[in-house]
């Protein structure tokens, strides 16, 4: 868009020699009221200040390597010419800029270039930093973006751009905020989740696992910490700054390819961070958790003493558990693999608005706009270039980018590396643009969520810059206050806020009361006592069941069922040519046979065989499909028989509840040993003499109060044994 306007004045300033050329044009003191203008030569290689903010309003402060040679004009508009760019939606504060270089208004800058403006006296009292915006204006519209700073003490605003045209800067109408935080941050949110996904997907089973290994023995309730750890890691902002856990882990990556002392410091700081997540769920109600020993392990311990007030023990007692466990290592490969992946994508070397006006071109509805030529549409690898300013600049600034957000040296990097980050960034941008082009539809509509929810933000003033300063870290003069850095952080307290409370609660929560809720969190963190807003919780009925864990059921021994079977050993008993004795108490059987009889033939028949069968080890709590171990030790106590044939078997199974030892159905479990061997017998030719055995059986699940025996039984021409009656229950 060309605008002309007839300049009043013309005064040329000649600066270093013939290098450049400065011509201001003002008609008076104020430049919002008479309008000013710059001119200035650009040699690529050399840094500039375009404008002076007392003279001009606006001020311009361009890098070396920014933009081709050239000459650049910055033109201010007057006061009356500014009337045909006011809306009752956009309240200008001072008067717009035009911003050009010679033969070219749409000029796509190299890097980023602070724009500054000198926000007038009459409006700096009783500002409000959040509802000031930058604007750009194209057909007849203005399009907003964030200030990257309101400084109520200089009484400036700033922002970077990253390509020329006509600004402005002002105030929105609350509806014209509302939308365009929600516009930037749909988009961000939908490509949030995908990342969740990601990260999900690739670290929950190794975290299963880790869980596993202390000891946590409900699946439930593993997959809960799992997804809170992942939930930490990715939205918990630490004391050292505005990176999150694994934005910390991603900048730690390249080290771990420098050697050993690397990977084990990686691992050491995801230790230390899934040790804080873990105190993290346990202070939603630490008695409740220190009380769930049976199902959480040794877990239980630390939280015993986070409840006692040992914080610092409970964290010590978490980490130690954590790298006592095998899966750690596993996890952290994991962990490494997954961070560097992702460091690779190349998204978030641009800022959102910068992605966003490039994908806009990429489908079509923003020709010839944002330093884009016309006829871009689908042309990605033209709008990639014009993205990084040019196909030299784009190589150099996405390299130099890469390197600023992961802490590597631009000198360090091989022309292989240098070649493979550009075509990894070209790559997944593209993907993304793809992706995003599919669900645009389902953008849309979380857009029109978050604007609910921004606007509900707004209501409850958490995105008042003087409000909760000493939390987010906001000097005084609100110098370093950045509206889209407050709802990011918002963002991801939204996050961590809905990942502490129970599910059902977080899935139909009000944007009210969950933004009460995040108010909580800040109040109480900012007197860096979380206790506060655990009892808030608790209270409005959010952590009803802090720790979520299928009702977990198994076989219980309820009662033990004797087959002496007495008389039948003592009809045995009574046999004229027999002495018959036994042995019983339950699980332990013993029993010898006598010969007293005729010896007709002469053969010397006679002797005693005596043995005792002892059954140990039956547990209290069966769970189905684990194996069940026992263990019998099974002897000869006396041998002295003389051509006779007397024995005796020992086994065990799982039967019906109350079958005699003397029968068996068809579905009956045998315990057996390691050669699958479960009849066991001792007889005369002491061919074994006895048996040590460990024998395993497995049963499956039952309904609830159904009932199953194990059966431990013995013969010896007579059946006893004893029956372990297991009900099916649910056991936590």
């Amino acid at each position: 868009m060309k605008i002309i306007i007839a300049v009043a004045a013309i005064v040329l300033v000649s600066i270093v020699g013939n290098l450049f050329l400065l011509r201001l044009l003002f008609g008076g003191k104020d430049p919002y009221h008479d309008g000013a203008a710059v001119e200035q030569t650009i040699k690529t290689d050399r840094g500039y200040k375009v404008g002076n903010l007392k003279k001009t309003g606006w001020q311009l402060d361009i890098p070396a390597n920014t933009l081709e040679d050239g000459r650049l004009y910055m033109r201010v508009l007057s006061e009356s010419e500014s009337e045909a760019y006011k809306s009752s939606d956009f309240e200008l504060y001072g008067t717009p800029v035009e911003i050009t270089m010679e033969n070219n208004e749409n000029v796509r800058l190299g890097g980023a270039v602070q724009i500054t403006l000198r926000i007038p006296e009459e409006l700096q009292k009783d500002i409000a930093a959040e509802e000031l915006f930058f604007g750009v204006y194209y057909d007849g519209n203005w399009e907003y973006f964030f200030p990257d700073n309101v400084d109520l003490k200089k009484g400036t605003a700033a922002a970077e751009i990253y390509h020329f045209s006509f600004f402005g800067f002002g105030r929105p109408s609350e509806d014209q905020q509302i939308r365009t935080f929600a516009k930037n941050f749909a988009s961000l949110q939908w490509e949030s989740q995908k990342q969740t996904k990601n990260m999900t997907d690739s670290l929950q089973r190794q975290y299963e696992d880790l869980f596993v290994s202390m000891g946590v023995n409900n699946s439930s309730l593993r997959t809960q910490l799992a997804l809170d750890v992942i939930n930490y890691l990715e939205s918990e902002k630490l004391d050292t700054g505005d990176m999150s856990p694994i934005s910390t882990l991603a900048n730690m990556a390249n080290a771990v390819s420098q050697g050993q002392a690397g990977m084990e410091d990686f691992r050491g700081q995801l230790i230390e961070f899934t040790g804080r997540a873990l105190y993290r769920v346990m202070e939603k109600d630490p008695g409740k958790f220190a009380s769930l020993a049976n199902v959480t392990g040794g877990l239980s311990t630390a939280a015993g003493a986070l409840y006692e007030g040992d914080t610092e023990g409970a964290l010590q007692g978490i980490a130690s558990m954590i790298r006592g466990a095998d899966p750690i290592i596993a996890l952290a490969d994991t962990a490494l693999t997954f961070v560097k992946e992702s460091m690779e994508t190349g998204i978030n070397l641009w800022t959102q608005n910068e992605i966003e006006k490039a994908y806009q071109v990429y489908i079509g509805n923003a020709a010839g706009k944002y330093g884009y030529d016309n006829g871009l549409e689908g042309d990605f690898d033209a709008i990639f270039t014009t993205l990084g300013g040019g196909e030299r600049m784009m190589k150099i600034n996405v390299v130099k980018r890469y390197c600023e957000k992961y802490g590597k040296r631009e000198s360090d990097l091989s022309q292989s590396e240098r070649d493979r980050i550009v075509s990894n960034a070209m790559t997944y941008l593209k993907r993304h643009f793809d992706e995003r082009k599919i669900s645009d539809y389902e953008i849309s509509n979380i857009q029109w969520k978050e604007e609910l929810f921004i606007a509900e933000l707004k209501k409850q003033n958490l995105l008042g810059a003087s409000n909760y300063r000493d939390y987010f870290g906001i000097e005084k003069n609100l110098s370093n206050f950045n509206i889209g850095d407050r709802l990011a952080r918002l963002y991801k307290l939204k996050s961590t806020v809905l990942g502490v409370m129970d599910k059902d609660v977080a899935a139909t929560i009000s944007d009210e009361e969950l933004v009460k809720a995040i108010d909580q969190w800040i109040y109480w963190g900012e007197k860096k006592d979380y206790s506060g807003f655990w009892q808030y919780m608790r209270d409005m009925g959010y952590i009803k069941e802090p720790y979520k864990y299928d009702p977990t059921y198994a076989w219980v021994l309820v009662e033990t069922l004797d087959f002496e079977n007495a008389e039948d050993w003592a009809a045995s008993d009574a046999h004229p040519a027999y002495i018959v004795r036994h042995g019983y108490s339950s699980g332990s059987y013993s029993a010898s046979v006598t010969y007293e009889g005729d010896d007709p033939y002469g053969q010397g028949l006679k002797g005693t065989l005596g043995v005792q069968a002892v059954f140990s080890g039956m547990p209290q709590i069966i769970y189905p499909d684990e194996p069940v171990s026992l263990n019998l030790s099974f002897n000869t106590t006396q041998n002295d028989v003389v051509k006779l044939a007397f024995s005796s078997a020992a086994s065990a199974d799982f039967d019906e509840w109350d079958l005699g030892p003397g029968a068996v159905t068809r579905g009956a479990k045998v315990f057996v040993n390691e050669d699958n061997k479960y009849h066991f017998v001792l007889d005369v030719n002491g061919n074994p003499t006895s048996y040590s055995e460990t024998l395993t059986a497995t049963i499956g699940s039952g309904s609830e109060g159904s009932r199953i025996a194990l059966r431990t039984k013995f013969y010896m021409g007579v059946s006893m044994g004893t029956n372990y009656v297991y009900e099916w229950k649910q056991v936590n």
